[in-house]
């Protein structure tokens, strides 16, 4: 069990901001943006990217 605990952790996402590639700031649940993109490890904050228009996530 503790060895999917640890997969768990190891997943990212790259979130990418559509219309706005130059976006630097905070987004949602305080993820950073630099240059229209982000990265998380969160998948729930991952799942709201992907449900809002604007948004591409990726998983890495």
């Amino acid at each position: 069990m503790a060895e999917n605990t640890k997969k768990e952790s190891a997943e990212k996402w790259t979130i990418t901001v559509k219309n706005n590639p130059d976006f630097v700031g905070k987004g949602a649940g305080g993820v950073q943006f630099a240059n229209g993109r982000a990265e998380t490890s969160n998948k729930i904050l991952a799942s709201w990217f992907k449900e809002h228009d604007g948004y591409e996530v990726v998983k890495c």
